[in-house]
C-alpha cells in the first residue's frame, strides 16, 4: 500500500510581510514515487490581492487588463476561424477523393493539416468529416486565395486585422501584470 506524506514548509514573508507564503508537498512513499507541490498565503490582506500561479505571485488588480484583453483576443480569433472554416469547407465540398488517405495526402499538401494517418482515421472514423479536420489558419495564403475566389476577401483580411490587433494588444498588457517569484516576495 502506498502511503502519503504531507508537509508544509515557509517558503517566505508574504509581500506585506505580516505573514507567509507556504509550499505544501505532497508525497509518496512508492517504488515510482511522486511530489506534488503547492502554494499558499496565510496572510489574508495578501491572500486577497495576490493569487499563485507556478510558484509565481501574481498582482489580481495589474491582470484585469490583461484578462479583458484576452477576452476581445479570443473573440476576434473565433470570428476569423468560423470564416476560416467556412471558406475550407466551401473548397473541400468541391473536392472528390478516391480514399481518406487521399484527403490526408491532399490536406497535407496544401499544409491544412499536421494530422499522421492513424490520427486521421480515428477521427474520420469517430465521424468527423474531412473539413472538419482542415484547418485554414495554418496556411494564410491559400486562404486568401479561397477568399478572393469567393468574393469574401475583404472581410478576411478585416478578421487578420482586428486578430493581429487584439494579438498585440495582449501582449502589451501581458507585460504590465505585476510578478514576482514567491522566493522573494516582501516588497519594501
Amino acid at each position: 500500500m502506498t502511503r502519503v506524506e504531507h508537509d508544509t514548509f515557509e517558503e517566505g514573508p508574504c509581500p506585506c510581510g505580516n505573514g507567509h507564503i507556504l509550499r505544501h508537498v505532497k508525497s509518496t512513499e512508492y517504488h515510482y514515487s511522486s511530489m506534488h507541490n503547492s502554494y499558499s498565503v496565510d496572510c489574508l490582506a495578501c491572500n486577497h490581492q495576490w493569487r499563485i500561479v507556478h510558484g509565481t505571485l501574481v498582482l489580481r488588480e495589474s491582470e484585469t487588463p490583461y484578462l479583458a484583453a484576452q477576452v476581445g483576443r479570443d473573440s476576434a480569433r473565433g470570428a476569423l476561424q468560423r470564416l476560416a472554416q467556412e471558406l475550407v469547407e466551401s473548397y473541400l465540398n468541391t473536392q472528390t477523393f478516391k480514399s481518406k488517405k487521399a484527403e490526408l495526402e491532399h490536406l497535407l499538401a496544401l499544409n491544412l493539416s499536421g494530422c499522421n494517418y492513424a490520427a486521421y482515421l480515428k477521427e474520420r472514423h469517430d465521424g468527423n468529416s474531412v473539413h472538419q479536420l482542415a484547418h485554414g489558419l495554418r496556411n494564410i495564403p491559400w486562404l486568401k486565395e479561397r477568399a478572393l475566389d469567393s468574393g469574401r476577401m475583404a472581410e478576411l483580411m478585416e478578421l487578420l486585422h482586428d486578430y493581429e490587433v487584439t494579438s498585440k494588444a495582449l501582449e502589451v498588457v501581458f507585460r504590465q501584470v505585476v510578478r514576482m517569484s514567491v522566493k522573494c516576495a516582501r516588497l519594501t
